[in-house]
């Protein structure tokens, strides 16, 4: 990073001001703060009383502390200190937003395997919420050292205040921007796991290489989005048997949606869910790939059923056939902010072996 800082992530409640950090008798004090999608409410979820924010602080040309205090209205706490790397890779790495109530396995090695073809070199993904079959494959690629899994628990609450029925969908802003922190290949992408950036030729890796080898002052890229909708039996059941002839029978749809982007980490400065917001250096920019080159591949299984209110709601697929999902979007939409865990906990929590995240050491929220 030129110049270097100290970059705190955190979940806030709108605010102009951030925390001053401090160690070995130095004080620094925060001289940006952001919110990561950019505005507070985020328009998309006005409902959402907390945000995901990033804070910067002033220029630091010393050597980084361990741990540092962070101090604000009276209060502090000490928080270790992680290095962002120092140099970047040959690679293409991965990003998702948390997993939450995900049971899908086979879906989810389809994600890994498909991704892999195109050249995916490595994966970063958190946990909230996975059945215990979905751990089992969680923990192959992991076994594989191809997939980087951390947990990703609800925020500490009390019985005044609980932030986690207030953010949208378990912050995963706040985990784009921190998966940018931990990837160490010069190439990333933000991707949920039914969706594939897929070039018109080729492979993806060597589409993005080509991409910003032959324009410099790009850093990142869009692409635009295109509906593939699945047939059974990927849809499978209670059952371990693989059967994937339902991929025979795929269904091109062209609708316009919402695209994602691919990007250099090393040039990022701030991601929004679906584009590269910020460089450090204000002369990169980002290209809009054509849909004639590249698209984004956005798998389903229920496209056809869904009208033009269902897709703006992006509402993720339905593995529980038997529970209607209106009962989502009718709390989702009224609330006007995402909360899954909350909102659909009574009805969830029975259907199948849940393994909840812990706070880890490299992964618990800090009180301030």
């Amino acid at each position: 990073m030129n110049p270097p800082r100290f970059r705190i992530l955190a979940n806030n409640q709108c605010t102009n001001v951030g925390p001053n950090l401090s160690f070995d008798g130095l004080t620094i004090r925060t001289v940006k703060v952001e919110a990561i999608e950019g505005e507070c409410p985020w328009a998309w979820a006005p409902g959402c009383e907390w945000s995901a924010h990033h804070f910067l602080s002033e220029v630091f040309t010393g050597f980084p502390p361990n741990q540092v205090n962070l101090t604000r209205n009276g209060k502090w706490v000490t928080v270790p200190v992680s290095r962002v790397p120092e140099s970047y890779r040959d690679g293409y790495t991965i990003c998702t937003a948390p997993l939450y109530w995900y049971s899908d396995w086979l879906r989810l090695i389809l994600f890994f395997e498909i991704s892999m073809l195109h050249g995916a070199t490595n994966f970063v993904m958190s946990t909230h919420s996975v059945s215990r079959k979905v751990q089992i494959v969680l923990d192959f690629y992991k076994d594989k050292g191809i997939l980087s899994l951390r947990s990703w628990p609800l925020m500490p609450s009390s019985f005044l205040i609980d932030p986690n029925d207030s953010i949208y969908r378990l912050s995963h802003s706040l985990s784009h921007l921190d998966c940018t922190f931990r990837v160490d290949t010069k190439i990333a992408s933000l991707n949920d796991i039914d969706e594939f950036i897929i070039p018109r030729n080729g492979k993806a890796i060597d589409f993005f290489r080509k991409l910003f080898s032959n324009h410099s002052h790009y850093k990142g890229a869009t692409f635009r989005h295109a509906e593939l909708r699945l047939f059974n039996p990927l849809r499978l059941e209670n059952t371990t048997r693989f059967d994937l002839s339902g991929l025979k029978n795929l269904t091109l749809l062209q609708h316009d949606g919402p695209g994602k982007a691919v990007f250099m980490p090393e040039y990022t400065r701030n991601l929004k869910t679906h584009q590269v917001s910020k460089y450090f250096n204000k002369k990169h920019r980002t290209l809009k790939v054509k849909k004639s080159d590249a698209i984004l591949l956005h798998t389903r299984y229920n496209f056809r059923e869904m009208s033009e209110k269902w897709l703006a709601l992006d509402f993720p697929v339905n593995v529980f056939p038997s529970i209607s999902s209106d009962h989502f979007v009718q709390s989702w939409t009224e609330k006007q902010c995402k909360t899954p865990i909350h909102s659909c906990w009574e009805i969830l929590k029975p259907l199948d072996e849940w393994l909840f995240a812990d706070p880890q050491p490299d992964s618990r929220y800090y009180v301030l």
